[in-house]
């Protein structure tokens, strides 16, 4: 990949610190500007192919500086941060011509792996132009001689595969969370709204696992975050292996929290998966000095499940299951507690035994 450079929009002052050294380590170029000309300027001449706006300067004016970046360059990328509540506002970026989001709080290997795919993709963009452009060349001069002209339509064909393989696989791997190989929280709230929408279509059942790690940031001060790191990774497999249905799904949700979705399961099934997985978890046998609940590291979790009903949402439900996490860490942590979603989503909390 060729030499490229990020160009960073009204920035404030935590957001400089963090990214000054991350793309120094990265290798890659950065630029931060705080006037609109500036950054115009800047995309204008070529200097930065990839800008980052910030929508808490403002949706609509972020908006509207997508716009006028696609006028002055097209080929520009723009990286959205973004929050939850901002999901309206990244639709229409994205059919504005934003590349891609990220949402806050932003994790720093997530964001490099954003920035090179955008990257990546306008690479792939350039060369796809670029043999087009010969292809064209070619079939004009050869246009008489059908055998060549047949040969040279072929390897468009061949390379037209290969572009929509490589497009399927970058739009997998924005999915897939580096670190664990598993789903991402991109992944999770795309696979929760579908699951959501088809639980509604068909009356069914939909459960919820929401886990935390207990005292993971002792474990990370007590052991290191290499082992904290390779701590994650058991603990993403270990719940994989939990789960037996394709249709099921577990996500990382951020930093040592993790999510599990089971369409079609009633709430007694789900509690058996909980139940599994925290056991699963103590199980791998991970020394954790600094953990009150154990010896070994352990995971609280919230549960819920229930059937949609109208005027409920994914994220009321989402909502449900972290307070149900939170009264397990109450409880004392390792553990599960369970609540039960009904039209009014009224809750009914029963401890694992």
């Amino acid at each position: 990949m060729g030499f490229y450079s990020v160009v960073v929009y009204k920035a404030d002052q935590e957001i400089i610190e963090k990214f000054k050294p991350l793309f120094k380590k990265e290798n890659i170029s950065i630029t931060f500007v705080q006037r609109q000309e500036e950054l115009f300027g800047c995309l204008a001449r070529g200097e930065a192919q990839l800008a980052i706006l910030d929508l808490e300067n403002g949706e609509e004016e972020e908006l509207g500086n997508l716009k006028e970046i696609k006028l002055l360059n097209h080929e520009s990328m723009v990286l959205l941060l973004a929050s939850t509540s901002s999901m309206e506002t990244i639709v229409r970026a994205l059919q504005f011509g934003a590349s891609d989001y990220i949402f806050r709080p932003i994790d720093l290997n997530d964001l490099v792996s954003r920035v090179r795919s955008c990257f990546e993709k306008l690479e792939l963009r350039r060369k796809v132009v670029k043999r087009t452009h010969d292809l064209i060349t070619i079939n004009k001069k050869l246009q008489d001689d059908l055998s060549e002209r047949d040969t040279i339509e072929s390897e468009l064909r061949l390379y037209q595969d290969q572009l929509v393989a490589r497009t399927e696989h970058l739009e997998k791997l924005c999915i897939i969370d580096p670190l664990t190989n598993i789903t991402n929280r991109r992944g999770f709230a795309e696979a929760l709204k579908t699951e959501w929408n088809r639980a509604t279509r068909e009356d069914d059942y939909l459960g919820l696992i929401l886990l935390d790690v207990d005292y993971f940031k002792k474990y990370n001060d007590t052991y290191g975050h290499q082992a904290g790191d390779v701590c994650l990774k058991q603990i993403a497999a270990s719940m994989v292996g939990c789960l037996r249905r394709p249709a099921d799904l577990v996500a990382r949700y951020g930093g040592e929290e993790f999510v599990v979705i089971l369409p079609s399961t009633p709430p007694s099934g789900v509690k058996i998966i909980a139940e599994q997985i925290n056991q699963c978890i103590e199980d791998l046998r991970i020394d954790h000095s600094g953990n009150s609940a154990s010896n070994y590291v352990t995971a609280s979790l919230g549960v819920a499940c229930g059937k949609p009903f109208p005027k409920i949402s994914y994220e009321h439900f989402l909502a449900a299951a972290d307070g149900a996490l939170y009264k397990a860490k109450d409880q004392g942590r390792n553990r599960f507690q369970y609540i039960e979603c009904n039209e009014k989503l009224t809750v009914t909390a029963k401890l694992s035994d």
